[in-house]
């Protein structure tokens, strides 16, 4: 949840953004709802159905597959957005981060699906806990120097925020209460 509304502070009336089909986007689009005129491309169903309720909000779905444990849309990438340009932002967040690595996923179509959404924005946005850096993952999706901010939450390991840092990256670290960065 703080992650969440550290992410949404991001995100201002008018903008163009991603959002993958992560526990935390739907959170974070819960709290876009009430913007203005956003456009929004997700593959998640749960985040379009939840940005739906406004009208002013365009929400653009990919084509292809239901992925049923992820409720997802995975498989083709929508040329739709071929004339919309390179949209502002994407979230996404990832199965497993990995000084090593980067961000990893299990599944590859998942995968796929947020290379190309990372692809497609001006700057990629992780959103996730700290648990994120002990799990275990295989498919590679974005290096840490591919994204450009993290948020996440002050048990975040210390080599994996310096090895962040070191990408270039900026770390957001949310307080538990929602109380905001510290």
């Amino acid at each position: 949840e703080a992650i969440a509304e550290e992410a949404a502070a991001l995100v201002e009336d008018g903008d163009s953004v991603m959002l993958d089909c992560s526990t935390t986007a739907y959170h974070l689009a819960r709290r876009l709802r009430a913007r203005r005129n956003l456009i929004v491309f997700t593959n998640g169903l749960r985040v379009a159905q939840a940005l739906s309720e406004n009208p002013t909000t365009t929400v653009i779905m990919p084509g292809g597959t239901v992925h049923a444990t992820a409720q997802s849309l995975v498989g083709t990438f929508p040329d739709t957005l071929n004339g919309l340009g390179r949209m502002q932002r994407v979230f996404f967040g990832p199965w497993a981060v990995s000084a090593e690595h980067g961000y990893l996923d299990i599944d590859a179509a998942e995968a796929d699906m947020k290379r190309k959404m990372i692809a497609s924005c001006e700057q990629a946005i992780a959103i996730f806990d700290s648990s994120r850096s002990s799990h275990f993952a295989f498919i590679p999706y974005a290096g840490l120097n591919e994204v450009h901010m993290s948020i996440t939450d002050s048990a975040l390991p210390a080599p994996l925020a310096e090895a962040m840092r070191a990408a270039g990256q900026e770390i957001i670290l949310a307080k538990p209460d929602g109380d905001g960065p510290h």
